[in-house]
């Protein structure tokens, strides 16, 4: 607790002027401990497009963490594993302690494990159940088209 009882949060960079949107889950955070937040509770659902050079700016500008974007951009662009990059966030942050970052690593593993047409639709299953039934019918079609054409 902080003076008079008052809990004080301390934070991790900038709090950002814009959003960044998470793709794929429709997610919109503003700093790094919500960044985080949805990493760890979204981990099964995360895929390659996580890995992004926006992502990658938005910590740079708006967060203003120049040595974590630093960090991250090897990552990016050598196309290193999901599970490598958002661990380097957590622990970069320090928001969860290290059993919370060893479970979300295991499950962004095991959500490896998924061919891209599964991890869509988990995906698409979510915004479902969060009520984003545009985003939601939006992703179902393309699902669909994607299924129609032979893709995986």
């Amino acid at each position: 607790m902080g003076v008079n009882g008052m809990r004080i949060s301390v934070s991790v960079g900038n709090y950002a002027k814009e959003p960044y949107r998470i793709r794929g889950l429709e997610i919109h955070v503003f700093s790094m401990e919500e960044l985080c937040y949805c990493i760890r509770e979204n981990a099964f659902l995360l895929d390659f497009t996580f890995l992004d050079d926006n992502l990658l700016d938005w910590i740079e500008h708006e967060c203003g963490l120049v040595e974590l974007a630093a960090k991250l951009y090897p990552l990016v662009h050598r196309r290193g594993q999901l599970s490598e990059f958002a661990v380097a966030i957590l622990r970069y942050v320090g928001f969860y302690d290290e059993d919370a970052i060893r479970d979300t690593e295991q499950a962004l593993k095991q959500g490896a494990g998924l061919n891209g047409m599964e991890k869509r639709k988990n995906q698409i299953d979510y915004l479902v159940r969060k009520k984003k039934y545009r985003s939601a019918l939006r992703g179902y079609d393309e699902l669909l088209q994607s299924w129609q054409s032979g893709e995986k």
